[in-house]
Order: structure tokens, then C-alpha cells, then sequence
């Protein structure tokens, strides 16, 4: 739990760090006073040293952040207000679009800035292809940009299943085929089983009833990433599922064929090369 909540609170402050690291301690300890048990101890225990004769000066916040419990970190980069962000299909990049014209790349699990394009208008919109390397963005003036993002893989593409009160189903997003599912395979990483197809899929640990107005919703809480209007950089979250990973299975088990119609094969994933992005614009 120690080493979770030290672990955590470098992610939050790393923008901050990256530009001082010498206020390492600071940034912690104003995270880590708030919480309880082993830690609050730790922290206390330093906080009394560094603050005896002698010590080096630093500043101690008496009031609570006021962002959310769930941040993982803030992406910085973006010079203007950034106005919109996307998640790729595996759940491993975030998109994000400015005013300056700029859209942005960033690896989810780092912060890191993959790559970064420069376009012809303020942008206002993105949104990511339900399986390709494209991301598609409009800007103010009424332009369209279609940005591939070449030198990017794709690991298993994020699915949902849902149940519409005959059982569980997911889509595959490369063949559009629809595939019953056990509860088992919630959480699990499967191959589609359609043939010419194969795509790897990643099911979400929860499921969408869409039932009828009696049935209870379950509310899916993924890790996502918010934006607020007028900010100059991304705010990645996550939020706590509680739910637990089910036992593994095969795809075989996992999986039912529900329709005799086959579907078109996957499109082959790009080859390896630099990051860079080809641009399409249309008026």
C-alpha cells in the first residue's frame, strides 16, 4: 500500500517534477499528508525532520487539491486551450487537439508525447477510428483533416460487452461480427474466432444491460481521460472498478458463433517505421 500510494503520487506530480526535481519532497508530502495508516506515518515522521532548524525552506499546503481522487497524471505540452482529446482503440494513446492547431500524441502509460503534427486551423474536435491508425479532427473554420498515425502498433482493441436480455455479446470492430460471450470472458484478452479475421480483442471487465426500463445499467467506470474547456494540458484519470479479472479461458470457451454470415478479413496492421503522421484536409 506504501509503495501504491508513493508510486501514484510520482505520476501525479511528474509534470511538476520534470521541471524542478528539486522539489521532490514538497510535491509528495503534499499528496501523501492527506491519507491514513502507514503512510500518514512516514510522511509525518519526515515531515518533522525537514522542518527543524536549519532545514531547507519548503511550502506545505493546508488545504486538499481539488481535482479529482482518480488523476494519474497531467500531460503537458499544449501552449493554448486545449479543446478536445480521444482515447485510441487498445486504450494505450491519447489524442488531444489545441487552438494553435496542433494535435498532440501521447502514450497513456508514460505521459510521454508521441508525436505531435501541426495543422492549418484552430481545432476544436477529434475522434479515433474504431480499429485503424487514424485519428480525424475539424478545426474552427470548417476544415477536416484526416491524420494517420504511422509508427504507432496496436495492442488487443477495448470492446464492451452488452446484454440486451438474450445474454452477453460483444462486436469485433475489424469483421463487425457479433459473438455471444460467457461472464467468464469479461476482463479477459481473446482472438476474434471469425475466419480471415483474428483480431485480438481486450473485453472490458464489466458489461452495458440494455434490457428495458426495469433493468439495472451497470455504470462502467474505465480508465479514461478528461478535459476541461480552457485548460493547457490533459488530465489523464482513472477511475476504481473493484472488479477482478476472471479466471482465464480460452477463446474457444469464451466465445459462440451466433450468425452463419462471414465478414470481411482485418485489414493488415501497418509495418513498423518513425512516428510520423500523414495528413489528408478536405473544405
Amino acid at each position: 500500500m506504501v509503495l501504491a500510494a508513493f508510486s501514484r503520487a510520482m505520476g501525479q506530480e511528474s509534470h511538476v517534477l520534470k521541471r524542478e526535481p528539486d522539489v521532490l519532497w514538497q510535491q509528495l508530502h503534499n499528496r501523501l499528508q492527506w491519507h491514513e495508516g502507514p503512510v500518514a506515518v512516514l510522511a509525518g515522521a519526515e515531515r518533522e525532520r525537514r522542518s527543524g532548524p536549519g532545514a531547507n525552506p519548503w511550502a506545505r499546503t493546508r488545504t486538499r487539491f481539488r481535482e479529482s481522487e482518480a488523476l494519474l497524471r497531467t500531460l503537458t505540452g499544449h501552449t493554448d486551450d486545449v479543446n478536445a482529446c480521444a482515447l485510441s482503440p487498445d486504450g494505450a494513446f491519447v489524442v488531444s487537439t489545441r487552438r494553435d492547431c496542433t494535435l498532440k500524441v501521447w502514450d497513456a502509460a508514460t505521459g510521454v508525447e508521441a508525436l505531435s503534427v501541426l495543422l492549418l486551423g484552430a481545432l476544436r474536435c477529434v475522434a479515433m477510428h474504431p480499429r485503424q491508425l487514424l485519428a480525424a479532427c475539424g478545426d474552427e473554420g470548417g476544415g477536416f483533416y484526416v491524420v494517420e498515425l504511422v509508427g504507432i502498433e496496436y495492442s488487443a482493441i477495448v470492446v464492451t460487452a452488452v446484454d440486451r436480455g438474450d445474454g452477453l455479446t460483444i462486436r469485433c470492430p475489424a469483421c463487425q461480427h457479433e459473438l455471444a460471450i460467457q461472464c467468464s470472458g469479461l476482463g479477459s484478452e481473446i482472438a476474434c474466432p471469425q475466419p480471415g479475421c483474428g483480431t485480438r480483442l481486450k473485453v472490458n471487465p464489466y458489461h452495458i444491460e440494455m434490457g428495458g426500463p426495469s433493468s439495472e445499467t451497470a455504470t462502467p467506470q474505465p480508465r479514461h481521460h478528461n478535459l476541461g474547456h480552457g485548460q493547457h494540458h490533459v488530465k489523464q484519470i482513472q477511475a476504481a472498478t473493484g472488479a477482478h479479472d476472471p479466471p482465464a479461458a480460452t477463446s474457444a470457451e469464451l466465445l459462440r458463433d451466433t450468425s452463419s454470415e462471414g465478414g470481411p478479413p482485418a485489414d493488415d496492421q501497418p509495418k513498423k517505421e518513425n512516428r510520423l503522421s500523414r495528413v489528408w484536409r478536405k473544405r
